[in-house]
């Protein structure tokens, strides 16, 4: 029945003791043999309540709430009270499920399909799997008939094959221009020889192990490097080899006692451990992976630093385990030799660059993929939804045993897209829903490395990911890598398309345009600008004080400093050390008996708990399945009020389910199955404000400015107001900010078209209050007394601002999006003050970047003003106020107001009078 009419009811597992306490008790028999933990409950959903609340309020004896009560299972599935008597509701069942056998029938007359066989195929898909499980087992090779996972069909001949056979696709509508195609060509290997030839029984560990025999130029001329004494960097683009140095491991294994490497995936433990078991020599060699997800309490930690010769971990292990614990970790250290992925205060003299490529490639087709119009005649309207041509798209490869990837840009489109696709294949090939699976932050370990699995197995076709899959990860052979929009950088859209080809096999890399994004179209309209550009530079900031300084107080904390003794430790030139001494005798404590610094004193507990290295939250909330008890997700506390509040709807694996409750007691939020085709979108409003200024800086002055900078605009000329010119004093703060978000309610959305099917009111949710760093400049008061709209006109001017930070600041390319500014929603009625302000909300001060900014004050306002002035569009455009990363959709804004604000910010405007 669910495979025919899957809209009219919901399957689900649920603990028995659950049922046991609702009315289908008597259904269970507690005698049965087969009897398990769980129950599969059919729900239809005519039966559930019009609206079920997860938990229900718990009033006193005056009226006044006391506490939540969660209700049974058995009161939320109760039959509904508006669903009339039983004879009415069974007749309605049985109406709407011969509407849906007919058209069931039809469809498959239409394709000239086996009815009945059409129904088993299906039938087999429509059962959720059994908790503790993602999918059925197929690693037996199971066929059809045992499991419902069909085997992988073969692949076509060439890309070429393939391109024809997707033009003759009925969805295909010429997505594809002729010149959003792009080929690279092939290339063949360059091999090289090592000074110092590996022994017999490592050449064959390793030919055995990974099947490699001879060593690519880069490859041989880093082993070779290490041997001379040297630190080495290789650095080659994607899907090139670039990590088979475990052979520059092996020429070693011999001769040390301990290795060190940090690694960024399990394959990378796979790959060498295939290669040491080929060895007689070194099978016996301990490797270990010690991170977040190594037990605390069982003893494997220990055992990793007593006995393991080869770790592989992260920087986050280095900062707040392995470095702080130095004591624990002496005699391991004491025998460290080499240390791999990472390089730590090298003199550039003592290092070797190995950039020149020696690795073969196969051809690569770029192509951008625009979806169509709605109507050709009326452009206005937009474009067809990027989301259903990727689902079409992603199914006409799966069905032709094509590996896919297909990278989203946030956690929740990535389970939309699998969850669409799921909802696609089990309508047209229900044999390929087990061979597609999401991969994203926030799963659990036991769900990561099931996953891991099977994508090196090989029994995934399609994955649907975040950047969490954009580096490090071998996930086996891919053909195609599907980009769901231009992702935040050119650095992360061709590290995504390396992924495809990494067996020096023909792939593809294909971009679907949103028809609403600004950029997703600017290169869909001029292809060879997303081909021909450079890669940014990479943001690193050697001499950020701020920084430098929080990692001194941790180096002080594992050992005294002693410049005499530390100094070749800690830089190599006059100038960096100069700086670190100054650093030290201002921020540290000096000992004037033994004539050494110490920490601070409130870094003397463990510093490195308190200065952390990322901006990932490091409090989690537990995702729970009231049906089964089981815990399916963690969730950031800072993700909380905007994925988990009651009436939101969860996603998990392409499965959706429904928040009941959210305890912020016990840091967990309970969720149960659903059946639902919305998603939801949290109604939210945030306040930045200014709590504490530490640093002031005048940013106005007209002798300061350039000469261009004091003429008046002739697009303000142009637009009905004129400006006079007269010095004021405008300054700019620097110091701590209140950012705190309110979810007061959430909207209901259609995934494939984005229409707001419903706007839900009152959610009660606490804010949820951050202090971050930034700085702001006050409107003057004859800004504020204009005649155009000052709160549209400081949103714009702030865009403007903000976009320019990269010209005076290095930024980490993937950081750009967390420099945000306070967006004006068109409806929001609360007033906020006229000032301009720009936060870094992905960090405290520790970054200092902000700091930088603000020192750049004066010369930002002045550059955003001249940008703003000089583009020709009307009413802003992406060249000037608008911004990729505007929460509110740059809707709010005024081009004439940004411009007159900037200039009177810099100093140029005392007043506007209309012409």
């Amino acid at each position: 029945m669910r495979a025919i009419a899957p809209s009219l009811m919901v399957m689900y597992w649920a603990e028995r003791m659950e049922l046991e306490e609702g009315s289908v008790q008597e259904m269970i028999n507690p005698e049965d043999p087969e009897s398990r933990q769980h129950v599969l409950v059919i729900e239809f959903r005519d039966a559930r309540p019009v609206q079920v609340k997860g938990k229900k309020r718990m009033l006193d004896s005056d009226g006044q709430p006391v506490l939540w009560k969660t209700p049974l299972l058995s009161e939320q599935t109760g039959a509904s009270t508006a669903s009339g008597s039983i004879p009415l509701l069974v007749e309605r069942r049985n109406r709407n499920f011969r509407e849906f056998l007919l058209n069931f029938v039809n469809r498959a007359a239409d394709a000239d399909e086996d009815v009945v066989e059409k129904v088993r195929e299906q039938a087999l898909q429509a059962v959720p799997v059994q908790p503790g499980a993602l999918w059925a087992d197929t690693s037996k090779g199971a066929m059809v008939d045992d499991i419902g996972v069909a085997p992988i069909p073969d692949c076509p001949a060439s890309l070429v094959d393939l391109m024809d056979d997707l033009k003759r696709e009925p969805f295909y509508r010429g997505q594809i221009s002729a010149e959003a195609l792009h080929v690279t060509d092939a290339r063949l290997p360059n091999l090289a020889s090592l000074t110092r030839p590996l022994s017999a029984d490592l050449a064959k560990a390793i030919k055995e192990g990974s099947g490699v025999d001879s060593l690519y130029a880069h490859q041989a001329q880093a082993v070779n490097a290490v041997e001379e004494g040297f630190n080495v960097i290789v650095s080659t683009s994607t899907s090139r080899h670039e990590k088979l140095p475990w052979s520059q491991l092996g020429g070693f294994m011999s001769d040390i006692v301990n290795a060190f490497l940090q690694a960024l995936a399990q394959d990378q433990k796979r790959a060498l451990m295939e290669i040491l078991m080929k060895s007689a020599n070194l099978a016996t060699v301990q490797v270990d992976t010690y991170d977040g997800d190594t037990p605390l309490r069982d003893g494997s930690r220990d055992d990793i630093r007593e006995n393991a010769s080869i770790i592989f971990t992260n920087p986050d292990m280095l900062h707040l385990s392995i470095l702080p614990g130095h004591k624990t970790w002496k005699t391991w250290l004491e025998k460290l030799r080499f240390v791999m992925a990472g390089f730590f205060g090298l003199s550039p003299s003592t290092i070797r660059v190995m950039d020149v490529n020696g690795a073969p490639t196969g051809r690569k087709l770029h192509a951008i993929w625009n979806p169509p119009l709605k109507d050709p005649a009326r452009p206005s309207q937009g474009r067809a939804s990027p989301l259903e041509d990727t689902v079409r798209l992603v199914s006409f490869l799966m069905s032709r045993g094509i590996r896919a990837i297909c990278f989203a840009k946030v956690r929740q489109m990535c389970e939309i897209l699998t969850k669409e696709l799921q909802t696609f294949l089990r309508e047209e090939s229900p044999s390929l829903v087990p061979r597609v699976m999401s991969y994203r932050g926030g799963y659990t370990p036991e769900d990561r490395r099931q996953i891991e699995g099977k994508m090196f197995r090989g029994e995934l076709l399609c994955i649907v990911a975040t950047n969490a899959l954009e580096l490090g990860v071998d996930i086996g052979s891919l053909d195609v890598v599907i980009h769901m929009g231009f992702p935040f950088n050119l650095a992360s859209y061709r590290q995504q398309s390396g992924r495809a080809g990494r067996r020096e096999r023909d792939s593809m890399s294909i971009m679907i345009a949103d028809g609403d994004n600004p950029l997703d179209q600017f290169y869909a309209g001029q292809p060879q600008a997303l081909y021909d550009a450079e890669v940014e530079t990479s943001g690193v900031d050697l001499g950020n004080a701020l920084i430098l300084e929080a990692h001194v107080q941790c180096a002080a904390y594992e050992w005294p400093i002693d410049f005499d003794r530390d100094s070749t430790f800690f830089a190599s030139d006059k100038e960096t050390m100069d700086v670190l001494e100054d650093i030290c005798k201002r921020h540290l404590r000096w000992d004037s008996i033994w004539k050494i610094f110490f920490a601070q004193a409130k870094y003397t507990s463990h510093p490195s708990r308190q200065i952390t290295i990322r901006s990932i939250d490091e409090d989690y909330y537990r995702v729970i399945d009231m049906t089964t008890h089981r815990d399916i997700e963690e969730v950031e506390a800072a993700r909380v009020p905007f994925t988990l509040y009651e009436g939101s709807i969860f996603l998990h694996q392409g499965a959706a389910y429904l928040v009941y409750e959210v305890n912020e007691v016990q840091k967990c939020a309970r969720v149960r199955p659903t059946t639902v085709d919305y998603i939801t979108s949290p109604r939210d409003f945030t306040n930045v404000d200014p709590v504490k200024t530490t640093e002031t800086l005048a940013v106005s002055g007209v002798q300061d400015l350039t000469e261009d900078s004091k003429k008046i605009p002739k697009f303000l000329e142009t637009q009905g107001a004129h400006v006079l010119p007269g010095p004021h004093s405008i300054f700019a703060n620097y110091g701590e900010i209140r950012v705190c978000t309110t979810v007061f309610g959430y909207f209901k959305i259609n995934p494939r078209t984005k229409q707001i099917l419903a706007a839900i009111d009152g959610a009660d949710n606490p804010p949820l209050i951050k202090t971050r760093f930034g700085f702001w400049i006050d409107a003057v008061e004859a800004v504020r007394a204009a005649d155009f709209d000052v709160e549209y006109s400081i949103h714009g001017a702030s865009h403007a601002l903000v976009s320019l930070l990269p010209t005076c600041v290095t930024m980490p390319t993937t950081g750009q999006t967390d420099i945000r500014t306070e967006c004006k929603h068109p409806a929001a009625t609360r007033k906020r003050p006229p000032r301009l302000i720009v936060y870094d909300s992905a960090s405290g001060a520790r970054s200092g970047l902000m700091h930088k900014a603000f020192q750049h004050a004066p010369s930002l306002l002045q550059q955003a003003a001249q940008v703003v002035a000089d583009c020709a569009c009307e009413k802003g455009c992406p060249n000037c106020i608008h911004r990729m990363s505007c929460k509110e959709h740059n809707e709010a804004l005024n081009k004439v107001g940004a411009l007159m604000i900037l200039r009177s910010m810099a100093g140029l405007v005392a007043s506007v009078e209309p012409m």
